[in-house]
């Protein structure tokens, strides 16, 4: 039920109110008393067409605010709280016409467009000139027709709650399943490395020796160089560390005879002829080791 209405700077109107009391309320007067005017503030707040001739001459703007009761128009209601309108069982709709062409629509004190003023208004008021009759004309309003025809706004709203639930319902129904994609995509993701890992058939200790293992035939041809540097160094035929280290341990030997003191020494650089010779053996068979395998480097790195 309209209860208010507040006109402002629209076409003659300086600063206009009329309340409504309920049941049937009648304005009369003679011409040019303001009733058309009344009427077609009440259209523009209801989202119908203006222009900007409404607005009062010398002033920027016109306005029109409205107050109406809707606490028995659960469908009126129910459309607010969709889209984020509700405020209880009092509706406020403010709409103001700028002289320069355009306007704003508020519900509420929240603006919104003029469209969905004018599908607020459809459920508020109906207004009906000589020979017009808007809401009977309009199919989609019969249904609401007849349901009030029938008193069956209780169980309207019934279904319209159950619908409401209904859709959040498939709305987490649609949540689940997509949870549900994203657990099985995880699964088979999980399932395909750990059978990756079970047949690569890991053993302890293995990495350290295929990266030991890496290194020697990444560098195979330097390790060949520093094995030829090391072999002629120790048997070489213009030096020979090895028959150096012979000759040295020889000669210390029979020099300790006669001077006791160097008998310690001569034992040292025997013993370092030992280990000259056993290094020497470690190499050439390091050496002999050595092969380039770009099928087992390949196979080492994957």
């Amino acid at each position: 039920m309209l209860k208010s209405i507040r006109i402002r700077n629209f076409a003659l109107a300086a600063d206009l109110s009329v309340e409504f009391a309920p049941g049937l309320n009648i304005l009369t007067g003679e011409t040019g008393a303001g009733k058309s005017v009344l009427v077609g503030a009440l259209a523009a707040v209801l989202g119908g067409r203006v222009y900007t001739e409404v607005v009062r001459t010398g002033f920027d703007k016109a306005q029109v605010d409205a107050v109406a009761d809707i606490e028995k128009l659960p469908g009126l209601m129910a459309l607010l709280e969709e889209k984020g309108l509700g405020g209880g069982t009092e509706l406020f709709l403010r709409r103001e016409i700028s002289v320069k062409g355009n306007s704003r629509a508020f519900v509420n004190d929240s603006p919104v467009t003029v469209g969905t003023l004018s599908e607020i208004g459809d459920y508020l008021v109906d207004i009906h000139g000589q020979h017009e009759h808007q809401t009977l004309l309009r199919r989609e309003t019969h249904r609401g027709i007849l349901d009030d025809l029938g008193g069956l706004s209780n169980e309207l709203a019934g279904v319209g709650q159950r619908y409401v639930k209904l859709n959040e319902d498939l709305h987490r129904l649609e949540a689940l399943k997509r949870r549900q994609k994203e657990l099985e995509d995880q699964y088979e993701l999980n399932n395909f490395q750990f059978q990756e890992i079970e047949n690569a058939r890991l053993q302890s200790g293995e990495e350290e020796e295929l990266n030991a293992e890496l290194k020697v035939l990444s560098n195979v041809e330097k390790l060949f160089s520093l094995c030829a540097t090391l072999n002629n160094l120790f048997s070489g035929e213009a030096f020979s560390l090895l028959q150096g280290a012979q000759e040295a341990d020889v000669k210390l030997k029979e020099l300790a005879r006669y001077a006791t003191e160097l008998g310690s020494i001569s034992e040292e650089v025997s013993s370092a002829r030992i280990v000259l010779e056993e290094a020497a053996r470690s190499v050439e068979s390091f050496e002999s080791s050595l092969a380039y395998d770009p099928e087992r480097l390949e196979a080492v790195q994957s």
